[in-house]
């Protein structure tokens, strides 16, 4: 019996199967109303970057910082210009005194003068010459000259 049941189902389907045309097609009707607002979905991949935009404003100055240490001296300036002289200053106290020596006894210096050249005294020596114009040449000048001659330890 089972086995009529079963091949009584397959000739049923297949007769209702060859049976049938496919439906056709309606019109389209309008529109329903529409649904509620769904629920929001997960947050998308990064899009793109955008080109940079204008530049902004200049802000205000901070605050100064604090104070940085002193740097290395710098190369000496050029030298200035001399100031006036300055006052005076005290005297200052004695000298030694002279060596005391016999009544009417000769310098050990003397100056001597003349025109073009000048001459010590024998027992004397010629230290020193000045010339009243150019240079000297040994006793020698051009003009007035002056010398200081100095007498020799020997002779006194």
């Amino acid at each position: 019996m089972h086995k009529f049941l079963g091949s009584l189902a397959i000739a049923a389907l297949l007769a209702l199967a060859a049976c049938g045309e496919a439906p056709k097609q309606g019109a389209q009707g309008p529109a329903g109303p529409q649904g509620p607002i769904g629920a929001q979905g997960p947050v998308g991949p990064q899009g793109p970057g955008g080109i940079a935009g204008p530049q902004g404003p200049v802000g205000a100055q901070g605050p100064a910082g604090e104070r940085g240490e002193a740097g290395a001296p710098g190369a000496a300036g050029a030298k200035g210009e001399a100031g006036p002289p300055g006052p005076q200053g005290p005297a200052g106290p004695p000298g030694p005194a002279a060596a005391a020596s016999a009544a009417g006894a000769p310098s050990d210096f003397r100056v001597v003068t003349g025109n073009d050249t000048v001459a010590c005294s024998d027992g004397e020596v010629l230290v020193s010459v000045l010339c009243a114009t150019g240079p000297n040449d040994g006793a020698k000048c051009t003009g007035a000259t002056t010398g200081l001659c100095v007498r020799g330890q020997a002779q006194r």
